[in-house]
């Protein structure tokens, strides 16, 4: 469980030893052919386990919850 929720973490906002952790990226506002396979790549099927309610629970804690928004939004 914490493993996948780190994964959506991670590649959404970097992995907190990384330098520009935490800080707006660019990606999230321009149109991108590579960022768009990335995210498909690394979250579309956890989104759509995410959307079969596979990961309810997820809503426990704040960084699940964080994770299951970043999945279906």
């Amino acid at each position: 469980m914490q493993g996948d929720i780190n994964t959506v973490l991670h590649f959404w906002f970097g992995h907190p030893d990384d330098a520009d952790w935490g800080s707006m990226r660019e990606d999230w506002f321009t149109k991108s052919d590579g960022y768009d396979q990335r995210c498909r790549d690394v979250c579309l099927s956890l989104h759509e386990r995410a959307a079969d309610g596979e990961f309810g629970h997820w809503a426990d804690q704040a960084g699940g919850a964080l994770a299951l928004i970043i999945l279906l939004d």
